[in-house]
C-alpha cells in the first residue's frame, strides 16, 4: 500500500528533496560544535553553580542559551536530521 489514491507527488520525488550535500552536512556540524563548546564553556558553569540572586536576575536568559547550547550538542551527531527539521519547507 504505498500508493496514494488522489497524491500529486510521487514517492521518488518526496525523497529527492531531503538529501543534504556533503559540504553542507560537515559545515553544520562544525557550527553546531562551536556553539555547544563556546556556550558549554561559558553558560553551563552558572547554570550548575548558581545563587539565588543569579537566578532572579539573570536565571532566564542562561536558561535559554544552556537549552541552546544542549541542542547543539545533540545535533552534532546526527545534523541533517535537525537540519531537515527546522529548514525544510
Amino acid at each position: 500500500m504505498n500508493s496514494v489514491v488522489g497524491s500529486s507527488v510521487s514517492s521518488d520525488a518526496a525523497t529527492s528533496g531531503s538529501t543534504v550535500s556533503l559540504f553542507r552536512l560537515y559545515t553544520l556540524r562544525a557550527f553546531y560544535l562551536v556553539m555547544a563548546a563556546g556556550l558549554g564553556v561559558d553558560i553551563w558553569p552558572a547554570v550548575i553553580h548558581h545563587t539565588n540572586e543569579f537566578a532572579a536576575t539573570r536565571g532566564i536568559q542562561v536558561a535559554l542559551l544552556a537549552g541552546l547550547g544542549a541542542s547543539a550538542a545533540l545535533g552534532l551527531p546526527y545534523p541533517d536530521k535537525c537540519y531537515l527539521y527546522c529548514c525544510s519547507s
